[in-house]
């Protein structure tokens, strides 16, 4: 570090230093380094600059909060690091006359001051913070003033947000503190990448990484640090590709389907590879049509996991097995995103799951006899889910897959799903 750097009988005068506004050179010798080529001369005053003034007011702020002091010393190398590289990945935008890195680090400082936990939070966590905010900040310079304004509390939120998260679910025996930070990091790195995700909910990292540790913790499962990583991937996938889903509170939705997921690893229904390839696919699928899946207290959701396994538990047969299971409850998902309005309407709720295991049931009880004339392994789960789109409009008026009229639906919906 910049204080290793110097002689051991100047160390301990190092951070007084800063703190009195001296620009030591070892102070961002390490930083400029690495983009000295990048920048030029104007840049680089302006990084020692701002470095030094950033240190100057962090001391007013442990004048006023001496408890943020040790803290502090401890990690203002990593907040700078995480400054200096907001401006290789976002461009001087960031320096220059508003200083707009300096305010940034300011407003995270100070936030930081403001709560014991933050006392909780890594070097990754840090990064992250300053980091993704940067991102916002740099893709909407001309708001800057309001972004950063006194009155705008988006940042203060996200610091407590993350560090109560990682306070409340770092410190069991299922997840480690450095395992919650990593998840962050993962999720920051998608924020920076897609600063519109946090400029619309600053709360959402911790709402989505949060809430999936909660329903995987509550789970008590031996996959549950893998199965965390699958399903915050999957859903930041998605929401990076569809913003618009913040709005839905899509975060609650993963996490709540995770937790079901981790449970049928519990009780042995399905192996951690299943769990996870189940995760990925239908966490994507639920996209397809958030507003009905997000009836939490419908469960639909889990009610199409209950389905499916209710009605490979009734069959002894090797048609869904490995990958084409995650494929048929994608197919599931994707039928009732389609159709979930009519099957309510033709349905009540509380018959709905008992009705979609009996189709399923019917359905690869059909799909055996079919297996080599019209249908073929890989094609299963698409004839199932065409098969619970045509009930769900209320084309099916028997469930007897031995009946000549299921029969010959259930060849028509395997020949379209083999075109």
């Amino acid at each position: 570090s910049a204080r290793n750097s110097l002689p051991q009988n100047k160390q301990d005068n190092f951070l007084l230093g800063l703190f009195q506004g001296h620009s030591y050179p070892p102070l961002v010798a390490a930083l400029l380094e690495r983009g000295a080529k990048e920048l030029n001369s104007d840049s680089e005053t302006d990084i020692r600059d701002m470095a030094a003034d950033f240190m100057k007011k962090t001391a007013k702020i442990i004048k006023d909060k001496p408890d943020f002091e040790d803290f502090f010393q401890e990690h203002w190398g990593d907040l700078l690091r995480a400054g200096f590289t907001s401006v290789e990945m976002y461009g001087t935008t960031l320096l220059g006359d508003k200083k707009l890195l300096g305010q940034i680090l300011q407003r995270v400082a100070g936030d930081l001051a403001k709560h014991n936990n933050s006392k909780l939070l890594g070097a990754d966590a840090l990064y992250g913070i300053v980091n993704s905010t940067a991102a916002v900040v740099a893709a909407q310079p001309e708001l800057a003033s309001n972004l950063l304004g006194p009155n705008r509390r988006w940042i203060d939120l996200l610091v407590t947000s993350v560090a109560h998260t990682i306070n409340e679910h770092g410190t069991g025996k299922i997840f480690t503190k450095a395992g919650v930070e990593a998840l962050f990091k993962q999720s920051f790195a998608t924020f920076s990448e897609h600063p519109e995700l946090i400029a619309g909910d600053s709360e959402l990292g911790a709402k989505l990484v949060g809430g999936v540790l909660k329903s995987l913790a509550q789970s008590d499962s031996y996959a549950a640090a893998d199965l965390a990583q699958t399903a915050i991937t999957a859903a930041l996938d998605t929401l990076a590709a569809n913003p618009a889903l913040i709005k839905f509170d899509y975060s609650e939705l993963a996490a709540s389907f995770a937790g079901t997921v981790a449970n049928l690893v519990k009780t042995k229904k399905i192996s951690r590879i299943e769990a996870n390839d189940i995760l990925d696919e239908a966490i994507s699928a639920l996209v397809k049509n958030p507003e009905l899946f997000l009836k939490l207290e419908d469960k639909l959701a889990e009610g199409v996991l209950e389905a499916v396994f209710a009605a490979l538990g009734t069959e002894s047969n090797d048609l869904v097995v490995g990958a084409a299971l995650s494929q048929l409850i994608s197919e599931v998902v994707s039928a009732l995103a389609k159709t979930g309005k009519a099957a309510l309407k033709n349905h009540p709720l509380q018959e709905l799951v008992a009705q979609l295991e009996a189709v399923i049931t019917a359905g690869l009880k059909r799909a055996q006899s079919e297996l080599g004339h019209t249908l073929d392994l890989p094609t299963v789960p698409v004839a199932i889910g065409l098969l619970i789109e045509a009930w769900a409009k209320g084309h099916v008026a028997t469930l007897d897959p031995d009946n000549d009229n299921f029969r010959a639906l259930f060849a028509e919906l395997s020949a379209r799903a083999a075109a």
